[in-house]
């Protein structure tokens, strides 16, 4: 009986983990619904130059789109350092893009 308890709470921590590392928990950028709950966030560019007051808009390949003041605006990776979303459905969230591809962390 302790074995199968065992065993079924070790499962059931593989889980939990492996399900958190697939990105379970990260929002999916690519879905509009994800990228309204990031809510206003600020984006920081590479000359250190901040854009506030923003709502994400699209991710693309070479760069996003967002929205300020009712107007929608590009960024390519380039010019970006990364953006932040200070109260996202998800916490305080940061996200750089590398090669076009997001690297989440929680602050």
């Amino acid at each position: 009986m302790k074995a199968g308890l065992k065993l079924l709470a070790v499962t059931m921590l593989v889980l939990c983990i492996e399900g958190f590392y697939k990105g379970d928990n990260w929002p999916d950028l690519q879905k509009k619904e994800d990228l309204k709950d990031l809510g206003i966030g600020r984006i920081i560019e590479a000359d250190g130059s901040k854009i506030v007051k923003i709502e994400l808009y699209e991710v693309g390949r070479y760069g996003l789109k967002y929205v300020k003041d009712e107007s929608l605006h590009d960024l390519s990776y380039d010019d970006l350092d990364h953006v932040e979303f200070p109260r996202s459905k998800w916490g305080y969230l940061s996200i750089h893009f590398r090669e076009g591809e997001p690297v989440f962390n929680k602050k």
